[in-house]
């Protein structure tokens, strides 16, 4: 997830989100919805790490975001 930070060179009509930018249904419409798998730590999900990485960087996550993950809200 090194790259949730890196700016990729776009026109200004091309950019896109991030996925820490994205609100689950928007992430689940891009990259599939996750097929229930769980692993040894418990439901990992892919687009709340990112998120959780992205507060822990301190970026900007958009309110709508944070809408999905209560719990990461006192990450801000």
């Amino acid at each position: 997830m090194d790259d949730i930070t890196k700016e990729q060179v776009r026109s200004p009509e091309r950019i896109e989100k991030q996925p820490w930018q994205m609100t689950k249904a928007e992430y689940e419409t891009v990259y599939g919805v996750p097929r229930g798998n769980s692993t040894v730590t418990g439901n990992f999900s892919k687009h709340k790490s990112a998120v959780e990485i992205a507060l822990n960087r301190g970026l900007q996550v958009p309110p709508e975001v944070l809408k999905d993950y209560p719990d990461l809200v006192n990450l801000q």
